[in-house]
C-alpha cells in the first residue's frame, strides 16, 4: 500500500521504530514547521536531528 494519509502505517510514522511512511511523514512535518509556521532553519534542523537520534537509537 502506498504511503498516504489513509495508510494505517502513516498514523504510526513518528513512533520510536520507523516504518515505511516515516520518511515521508517527517518531510511533511518539517515542511509544515518551516514554511507554514515560519520557524527558522535551526529549529527545523533540530527537529530533524531529534528524529534521527530517536530512530538511530532504537
Amino acid at each position: 500500500m502506498a504511503c498516504r494519509a489513509d495508510n494505517p502505517a502513516f498514523a504510526h510514522a513518528s513512533d520510536r521504530t520507523p516504518n515505511q511512511c516515516s520518511d515521508k511523514a517527517l518531510t511533511l512535518f518539517l515542511t509544515y514547521k518551516g514554511f507554514h509556521q515560519n520557524l527558522g532553519k535551526g529549529t527545523v534542523e533540530g527537529i530533524r536531528a531529534a528524529f534521527k537520534y530517536l530512530w538511530d537509537n532504537v
